[in-house]
């Protein structure tokens, strides 16, 4: 029984990440009537791979990962560059001449 539990979960998350990476909802009747034929897809097969490529959460992740690295490294040359601080003034004063 358990092991017909996991294999139920395991098509669930396979179709699940179906779903996500074709950007199309799935079902598993839909696949299961399909038989042993691929589901047919609107999007040509360039585009699918884009799609897929553009939403997968690994490469999502990675893609965060990088900008996180490339502030990182902007933070870290800014603190290379010295800090130069410019300032103004100006005092005026009575001076009393006394003879």
């Amino acid at each position: 029984m358990a092991e017909l539990e996991a294999v139920k979960g395991q098509v669930n998350l396979a179709i699940a990440r179906l779903s996500e990476l074709t950007g199309q909802q799935l079902l598993h009747q839909e696949l299961q009537n399909a038989g042993t034929a691929p589901p047919r897809f609107e999007m040509p097969m360039i585009e699918l791979f884009n799609h897929a490529e553009v939403n997968h959460p690994n490469i999502k992740k990675s893609k965060a990962q990088i900008e996180i690295q490339e502030f990182n490294l902007q933070e870290k040359k800014s603190e290379l560059i010295p800090e130069v601080y410019f300032g103004a003034e100006r005092q005026f004063s009575k001076f009393l001449i006394l003879i």
